[in-house]
């Protein structure tokens, strides 16, 4: 969690290179301990980040693996919000 945090935080300032490590040590270790709530929503930040970048494949990418999480878990706000996400972007593929 802190981790995800201090990304959202770098990611806030411009840094986005320091918020793609941090994000992406965050996803490590969720998938670790199988946080799987935390996943979708590191996924999502990762998605935030690559749309904004413009490399909306990658963003697709990200938010398809957040989607296929969050309806294993049988998590249907996730699922709506990852649905917004992914709408967000599909068309600039």
């Amino acid at each position: 969690m802190i981790l995800h945090a201090l990304g959202h935080i770098k990611y806030l300032k411009g840094d986005t290179d320091k918020a793609l490590e941090l994000y992406n040590k965050s996803l490590k270790l969720k998938r670790e301990v199988e946080d799987t709530i935390g996943i979708v929503y590191t996924l999502h930040e990762l998605g935030n980040l690559s749309k904004d970048q413009g490399d909306y494949r990658k963003a697709v990418e990200l938010y398809k693996e957040s989607l296929r999480v969050a309806r294993e878990r049988h998590d249907k706000s996730a699922t709506a919000i990852t649905l917004r996400k992914l709408g967000s972007v599909i068309s600039f593929v």
